[in-house]
């Protein structure tokens, strides 16, 4: 067996599950067409030697190589928008149907609105009956702010100009009380002093005391001196006996007397030591009193301190005056805040603002540019999607993607972000790029899903047709390739291609390279862009592709198909692979592509 034949059958045989069917099928139309084939066979061999295959020929050319994985596909949005709303207006006109395409914001449907934009017209006079009284109350508030604002103004300039005098007062005073400072304390000690010898001379009660001492010893020598005669008097009437004990007792008396007496003196000299003290401070205060009018009169005290009180006082008027003109502001100020509140927050005006969107709301829009897919929306239904439903689907027909189904022998090969190929006979002969965005790792019945999206914005591929995908598994820049079935195996083994030489056909053998599911890449020194390479037709290794697939689609750019036997004798690529007997009468067909 040659290796192109060993080389296609590696290839389709490489398990999968469409292959899978597709043997079981094959086996068992074998079994059953086995007769069929055997008297067919005899008659194929009786005419071989007349029916020489047919065979073509391609030119070589250096091009890109692809190795690559072909699945099919649908077109679909990548981008799906649901067209809702929470309104529960019936649905009064509907302006799209299915397969219309639309623009973000134009009209789907209408809803009606007449119990809404009755509502509105009552909630609309309210509001100008309220905006009228809040109009008339914020005018009102900036006329007091107004007012408020100018009295605050005079009574700044007041109060600023009572601190620059009160100022210019503490100045011009404030040298003079230093410059009498020391007379004011001397006349504040000499004061003191005074007053202390006032309270000790007042408070000395030694004579007092003394003088009453002296007065009850003169009582008792009186008492002594008079008792004791009428007593004795008695007592010798009695019995003319003497009383010494009156005489002890006026001797005691009279001793009492001199004490006391001795003591009066003390007082009194102690008390004229004290008034003397007074007399001394009285006459020191007078002293430090003059001397302080002295110094008063001369810096001109008094008027200066006058001067500066009075500035003191009408400061002091002049900041109240200000702190209430700036309270008046204040208040002036909320009044109109609260007046401005009312005017822009009412409470009816956001009923009006909300009514109005609601009625806004009742014109549905497109959300996003695309093609309607599907209407639920019907005149004089609700419009309300809570139960899930939307009134619309739109689908972006700029943002397409293409679902298919990975097999699970390829599945390894493939990661996000590969690129890929999209064909559609919608588009004809047209090759959209794509990338490789979603990769389940999660296999389903038919495959691993995957999504593919499509770069170009204007590919032209409609939502819902079918695709063939081509992943590009691996590409190779500036070689030479060509059908399997071109290269064949010489006796020597060696791996060879038949370029025309002349009227004959030359073996060349090559190096074997890249390989895909209909070409190989070949290498040599003498391979030349022109060459034109032999591929047998309807040989072993071309039994997967007929002529009539060849000429729709199973060629490359530069084949030709040549009827006819081979030139160079039997069927090219035949059991041993080996080069027959030359022939003749070969007939080339037009270039395809």
């Amino acid at each position: 067996m040659s290796n192109n034949v060993k080389r296609r059958l590696k290839l389709w045989l490489r398990p999968t599950k469409k292959k899978v069917i597709l043997l079981v099928i094959i086996v068992a139309l074998l079994a059953a067409a086995g007769s069929i084939l055997s008297k067919a066979s005899k008659q194929a061999a009786a005419s071989a030697a007349a029916d020489e295959p047919a065979y073509r020929s391609v030119v070589l050319q250096k091009d890109s190589m692809a190795d690559s994985i072909t699945v099919t596909g649908t077109v679909a949005s990548a981008d799906v928008a649901n067209v809702t709303t929470q309104q529960t207006q019936t649905v009064k006109t509907i302006s799209v149907q299915v397969g219309d395409t639309v623009k973000k914001g134009d009209v789907i449907c209408t809803l009606d609105t007449a119990d809404l934009e009755k509502e509105l017209a009552r909630k609309q006079e309210s509001l100008a009956t309220d905006q009228s009284t809040a109009q008339r109350n914020y005018e009102s508030a900036q006329e007091s702010l107004a007012t408020a604002q100018e009295k605050y103004q005079t009574a700044y300039q007041n109060y600023a100009t009572a601190a620059a005098d009160l100022e210019a007062k503490r100045s011009a005073y404030l040298p003079a009380e230093n410059s009498i400072k020391t007379y004011l304390d001397a006349y504040n000690a000499a004061l003191t002093a005074e007053q202390n010898a006032g309270i000790a001379l007042n408070s000395n009660t030694q004579i007092v005391a003394a003088q009453a001492a002296v007065e009850a010893a003169q009582a008792a020598v009186t008492a002594a001196q008079g008792g004791g005669s009428q007593q004795g008097s008695v007592e010798n009437g009695a019995g003319n006996m003497p009383s010494l004990q009156n005489s002890d007792a006026l001797a005691q008396a009279q001793a009492q007397l001199a004490a006391a007496q001795q003591q009066l003196a003390q007082a009194q000299a102690q008390a004229a030591d004290l008034a003397k003290a007074y007399n001394d401070a009285v006459a020191a205060r007078q002293a430090a009193e003059n001397s302080l009018k002295s110094a008063k009169t001369n810096c001109n005290y008094e008027a200066l301190f006058t001067a500066y009180s009075n500035a003191d006082q009408a400061f002091s008027t002049a900041k109240q005056s200000y702190e209430a003109a700036k309270q008046q502001v204040d208040t002036a100020e909320q009044q109109l805040q609260t007046a401005k509140d009312q005017l822009d927050n009412d409470t009816v005006l956001e009923t009006v603002e909300q009514l109005q969107e609601q009625i806004e709301d009742c014109t549905i829009r497109a959300t996003e540019d695309g093609t309607i897919t599907s209407l639920n929306a019907t005149v004089g239904s609700s419009a309300s999607t809570a139960g899930g439903t939307p009134l619309a689907t739109i689908q972006n027909t700029g943002a397409l993607k293409v679902s298919v189904n990975i097999d699970e022998n390829d599945i390894q090969q493939m990661k996000v972000g590969q690129r890929a190929i999209i064909r559609s006979d919608s588009t004809g002969d047209k090759e959209i790029s794509g990338t490789l965005t979603q990769l389940s790792v999660t296999t389903s019945e038919n495959g691993f899903p995957a999504e593919v999206s499509v770069d170009d914005a204007d590919s032209g591929l409609l939502i819902g047709v079918s695709t063939k995908v081509e992943f590009v598994l691996s590409e190779t820049e500036g070689v030479y390739s060509v059908p399997y079935d071109a290269v064949e195996t010489n006796d020597s083994g060696e791996e060879v291609i038949y370029v025309r030489d002349g009227n004959d056909w030359k073996e060349l053998p090559v190096t074997t390279g890249m390989e895909t599911s209909y070409y190989i890449e070949i290498e040599s020194d003498e391979l030349q862009d022109g060459m034109e390479v032999r591929v047998p037709v309807g040989s072993s290794g071309d039994a997967s592709m007929s002529i009539e697939e060849m000429m729709s689609g199973g060629m490359i750019q530069g084949e030709v198909v040549i009827e006819g036997p081979a030139e160079g004798g039997g069927p090219a690529g035949g059991p041993d692979g080996g080069r027959g007997q030359q022939g003749g009468g070969a007939v080339m067909a037009a270039p395809v592509g």
